[in-house]
């Protein structure tokens, strides 16, 4: 006769975390970034829920998206994560008919993004963005009226994880 065994639930965590020592996410590091540049807010998230935090988080904003993918470059035991990303940087506008207003916001989100990509590349997180950087400007993306850009880098860590390593928590 069998013995009945209890049952217990294991909750695994597979995610690897961010802490004050070390950054383990690409998220955690462009986040690390951006709380860098001062009087700007940040937000992590899929476009939908980002346009609901949109109405919450006072402007100037960057805003990084989700990545839905990216590659691994896996060399000399070591895997770096490459994903492609979409990082916004947005701020109140009012539509105008000339579209003044509208380009002002746009020329300033601009050079706030120079500002990100300077700090991206001397933080040493990431290789450095270097040459074209496509950008483009959103038209009616969310609710709230914002005017801006987004940027499309690949970010490559500098630092990977050893393929060895059997604790995904670094």
């Amino acid at each position: 006769m069998r013995a009945n065994k209890e049952k217990t639930n294991v909750v695994t965590e597979s995610v690897v975390k961010d802490n004050e020592d070390q950054l383990g996410t690409v998220e955690g590091k462009v986040r690390a970034v951006a709380k860098t540049i001062e009087g700007v807010n940040y937000i992590y998230n899929d476009w939908t829920k980002a346009n609901v935090d949109l109405d919450k988080v006072p402007t100037p904003c960057i805003i990084f998206i989700q990545p839905a993918s990216g590659f691994f470059d896996i060399r000399n035991g070591k895997a770096r994560d490459m994903p492609d990303c979409a990082i916004a940087f947005l701020d109140k506008t009012v539509h105008d008919d000339d579209a003044v207003a509208e380009d002002c916001v746009v020329e300033r989100m601009k050079r706030l993004s120079l500002r990100f990509i300077d700090a991206l590349n001397k933080s040493g997180y990431f290789e450095t963005i270097q040459g074209n950087v496509k950008y483009q400007v959103p038209i009616d993306t969310t609710d709230s009226i914002n005017s801006g850009i987004i940027i499309e880098p690949t970010l490559k860590e500098t630092a990977g994880q050893s393929l060895c390593v059997t604790n995904p928590c670094r």
